[in-house]
């Protein structure tokens, strides 16, 4: 994964990682968006899919243009 160069080792903070938290069962339906070209893209989508096979309704999209989404404060 990506996130060993921003905290090395193996992780079981779920904030670090929504993939590894028990169940996603009862969480409200999300919206990822996820870059093309992003690091974490494929991250994103396995979350999705596991959103999808607990029966949480998501709606993915990929944006094949950009690069990285950046956010600020």
């Amino acid at each position: 994964m990506v996130a060993e160069a921003y905290k090395p080792g193996p992780s079981t903070d779920t904030e670090c990682s929504p993939l590894i938290v028990e169940s996603t069962r009862g969480l409200p339906a999300a919206y990822i968006q996820i870059a093309g070209r992003d690091p974490y893209r494929d991250e994103g989508l396995l979350y999705a899919q596991r959103l999808e096979a607990e029966d949480v309704p998501v709606n993915v999209k990929v944006c094949v243009f950009f690069t990285m989404l950046i956010y600020n404060d």
